[in-house]
C-alpha cells in the first residue's frame, strides 16, 4: 500500500505566514485607499462650497448699479430702480431692495470673526451661503469691480482640508 503524503508542520507555517502577509498588505492598501478617497471627497466638498459662494456673489454683483464695501468683511449691493412698467431706471438706485453679504455666525448675526458667509436680501431673514469660512475679504481698486477673497476649511479624516478663492466681480455692466 502506498503511503499518502501530507503537509509538514513547517510547510503549513510557511503557507499561513505568506497568507498573513498578503492579507495584512491588502488590508493596509484598502485602509489607505479609503482614507485617500475621504480626503479627496472632503477637498472637493470644500472647493465646491467656496466656488458656489463665489458664484452666488458674482451673480448679484454683476447686475449691481453700485456696490459699497461697508467693512473688509461686509458689502452692500444696490440695483437700478425698477419702474412701474417693469423696466430699470438706470440713473436711480433702489434703496430698498439691496443685498448684503457679510461674515457672521451661523445664526445670521454679523461677526467679523464668524465662520459663515451670510446673505441678506432687503428685509428678509439672513441666509447662510457658506460655512467654515476662516477669511472673507472685500476690496476694490476701481468703481466698477470688487475683489472677493474667501478661505474655507473643514476638519476631515484627522486633518484639515481648505481652499482659498479670489475672484474679481465686474459690475455696472450695460449702464
Amino acid at each position: 500500500m502506498r503511503r499518502k503524503r501530507a503537509f509538514t508542520l513547517l510547510e503549513i507555517l510557511i503557507a499561513v505566514s505568506v497568507m498573513s502577509f498578503v492579507l495584512i498588505g491588502v488590508t493596509q492598501m484598502t485602509i489607505n485607499l479609503t482614507r485617500g478617497f475621504e480626503r479627496t471627497s472632503a477637498q472637493l466638498d470644500v472647493d465646491q462650497t467656496a466656488g458656489l459662494a463665489i458664484l452666488r456673489m458674482t451673480r448679484d454683483l454683476q447686475e449691481a448699479k453700485e456696490v459699497i464695501i461697508v467693512s473688509p468683511t461686509s458689502l452692500r449691493v444696490y440695483y437700478p430702480q425698477l419702474t412701474a412698467e417693469g423696466t430699470y431706471n438706470r440713473q436711480m438706485r433702489d434703496e430698498i431692495n439691496t443685498v448684503d453679504y457679510y461674515r457672521g455666525d451661523p445664526n445670521g448675526l454679523p461677526n467679523p470673526n464668524g465662520t459663515a458667509l451670510i446673505k441678506v436680501v432687503g428685509s428678509q431673514a439672513p441666509d447662510v451661503v457658506c460655512e467654515g469660512v476662516t477669511e472673507l475679504r472685500f476690496t476694490s481698486s476701481n468703481p466698477s469691480s470688487v475683489d472677493v477673497t474667501i478661505h474655507v476649511d473643514r476638519q476631515s479624516v484627522g486633518r484639515r482640508v481648505e481652499t482659498q478663492m479670489i475672484h474679481r466681480a465686474i459690475f455696472l455692466r450695460n449702464y
